[in-house]
């Protein structure tokens, strides 16, 4: 078993910390209409919710697309031929200690579809979402 240097543990109880002060995260958005819609949990959400706890135990954030791909396609609707981008990303979330320069990582992955220029960032930001979700282990609801 590989041994964890003090940084890493470091890090390790800072997150800890966060886990005890933010445990949940509530559905505030919308999406949808009529009998297909359903609550979610928004990005901005997300990060409005840790961002206190994590900067006051002197943890920052660092994000990074480590894949893109962007496709363009055709597809029939129910109004006769349209046009989109679909984006899958894969995003990896550092967290840092800025006392001893420790750092756990976590990647997600996303996908996001859209017919003007917000794939990337519906992407972008989806993963983000669940990176933090996963690592701080949010219940969301």
């Amino acid at each position: 078993m590989e041994s964890i240097n003090q940084a890493e543990l470091s890090v390790f109880k800072k997150i800890n910390l966060v886990y005890q002060e933010v445990t949940n995260v509530e559905k505030t958005a919308t999406v949808g209409y009529g009998n297909n819609s359903y609550t979610a949990v928004e990005h901005d959400e997300v990060t409005s919710i840790l961002k206190e706890s994590i900067t006051k135990h002197g943890l920052i954030c660092i994000p990074n697309v480590t894949e893109c791909e962007v496709e363009y396609q055709t597809y029939k609707s129910k109004n006769g031929n349209a046009e989109r981008f679909v984006v899958r990303n894969w995003v990896e979330l550092k967290v840092i200690d800025i006392e001893s320069g420790g750092f756990v990582s976590t990647k997600a992955f996303a996908m996001a579809f859209d017919s003007q220029d917000k794939a990337p960032g519906k992407a972008y930001s989806m993963a983000l979402k669940y990176c933090y979700l996963k690592l701080f282990m949010l219940k969301s609801g």
